[in-house]
């Protein structure tokens, strides 16, 4: 045989995308689903959709599947919905989504990553925070940089924003570019859970796969030696009024830089009428083991300066 020289294909990173993606899902513990591409009007009005915003099919084998959707959400809460009897899950599921070209062009089928996270009412689990947090540590996965913003005043960046609770949940940007919406994610909206009688915590989410694949560079890879001393946990308790966004504390923490503060997470949130409370949980670490005085002086410094910019109260 005569010799020759072999090329590497071109990497895709689609397919690059897609196998971290679904690597990191199944390690958090997710289902994969796969829904129906056509979807009915009775579950679209179910989920406070308007059918009219969606193609619809000219010879329909069913009503059932009269239209192809442009959302994933309402697939998979119907699916919770017929496996009511399974509380307790975490599910996503990657697809095609359709949205009508007003230029009767060729329609836009954008690839979406839909989830859903149901727990029982009152678990120890809040389905909102966990499925944030899986989301948000996705992003970081892929080395993306983002920020969010309460829905109820970016309403307009989300088509189908009547899926969700307008005050709990988040718009999520691509860091310092607002033209540029990565996803959303936040709690059910009241009316479907009682249209779908459904009586469990759920919180739902999406993000835009074809802006992570354009934004990831499975090429860069971040890295941070494991610390050979101990870190330290501290736990923030923030009483809040409802106008102030705890994402907006969250930023505010991060901005300062200080570099004994590894990581800031929400790990618990209480509302009422007129207050939230929240705890938000610092990982403080060194070069050197940290003592009782030092890491006392970092946390008063900081509720300081947070109780300044904010006129809130830490406990």
């Amino acid at each position: 045989m005569p010799a020759r020289t072999f090329k590497h294909t071109a990497r895709n990173n689609i397919s690059i995308t897609e196998r971290v993606v679904k690597t990191y899902l199944l390690q958090k513990e997710f289902y994969e689903f796969y829904t129906y591409g056509l979807v009915s009007k009775t579950l679209w009005e179910k989920c406070l959709l308007d059918p009219q915003k969606l193609l619809k099919l000219k010879n329909p084998s069913s009503p059932e599947y009269e239209f192809i959707r442009n959302d994933l959400i309402p697939s998979l809460l119907n699916k919770i919905e017929l496996n009511i009897g399974t509380v307790e899950y975490k599910c996503y599921e990657l697809s095609r989504v359709v949205f009508k070209n007003k230029d009767g062009e060729m329609h836009v089928q954008p690839f979406t990553l839909g989830f859903c996270n149901t727990r029982k009412p009152n678990s120890n689990n809040n389905a909102f925070l966990e499925l944030t947090s899986d989301i948000y540590s996705l992003l970081d996965k892929l080395n993306i940089k983002y920020e969010v913003e309460c829905l109820i005043d970016n309403q307009d960046a989300f088509i189908n924003h009547a899926l969700f609770h307008p005050y709990r949940t988040a718009v999520i940007y691509s860091k310092g570019d607002k033209s540029i919406v990565l996803g959303v994610v936040g709690e059910v909206h009241p009316q479907i859970l009682t249209n779908m009688g459904l009586q469990n915590d759920l919180a739902v989410g999406e993000l835009d796969f074809d802006k992570l694949v354009t934004l990831f560079n499975p090429n860069i890879t971040t890295y941070k030696p494991i610390s050979i001393f101990q870190s330290i946990e501290r736990d923030l308790s923030i009483a809040l009024n409802k106008d102030v966004l705890i994402s907006s504390i969250v930023d505010f923490i991060e901005s300062q830089n200080i570099k004994e503060i590894e990581s800031v997470k929400i790990i618990d949130r209480y509302l009422n009428d007129n207050k939230e409370a929240v705890t938000i949980r610092l990982k403080l670490d060194s070069d050197h083991t940290l003592k009782t005085s030092e890491i006392d002086s970092i946390i008063s410094n900081l509720t300081k300066k947070i109780t300044e910019s904010f006129s809130i109260t830490i406990r």
